[in-house]
């Protein structure tokens, strides 16, 4: 009997062990980050880590997602930034890419305090305000 039992809880092992926890392997030079429930709405703080994450991997588009309607205004305006303007500041705000973390310092009602940390060891602190629209949270401009 024990014979007959024995390929069961291999099997059961198997598949159990696995959703235990361990790590799961990042891409070299993502930003890492803190998941947030997947039902719940997404805080400031959270925005903040996506725009970083977007940033870092020069997904610029999916980063811009995260402004606010003013702070798009801003970039999409060739006469105050522009595009352009936006890819190069990008570049040099994240060293090329080579963020390795983005620690939240705090945070309150509409501003969010935070560190980014780059692969050569160097930090940098900054802020950015948030703001609600139609329910989602969306980024200013970086201070």
């Amino acid at each position: 009997m024990i014979r007959r039992l024995a390929p069961l809880a291999v099997a059961a092992l198997i598949l159990i062990v696995p959703a235990c926890g361990g790590t799961s392997e990042e891409p070299a030079g993502t930003p890492q980050t803190e998941a947030a429930a997947p039902d719940a709405p997404a805080a400031p703080a959270d925005v903040l880590q996506s725009f970083y994450k977007h940033l870092n991997e020069k997904d610029y588009d999916a980063a811009l997602a995260l402004y606010s309607a003013e702070a798009r205004k801003v970039v999409d305006d060739p006469g105050m930034m522009g595009p352009d303007a936006f890819r190069a500041w990008a570049y040099e705000e994240t060293k090329g890419g080579t963020i390795s973390n983005v620690a939240i310092q705090g945070t309150t009602e509409n501003t969010v305090d935070y560190t980014l940390t780059f692969a050569d060891g160097s930090t940098v602190s900054k802020k950015v305000s948030a703001v609600q629209e139609d329910g989602t949270w969306k980024l200013g401009m970086v201070q």
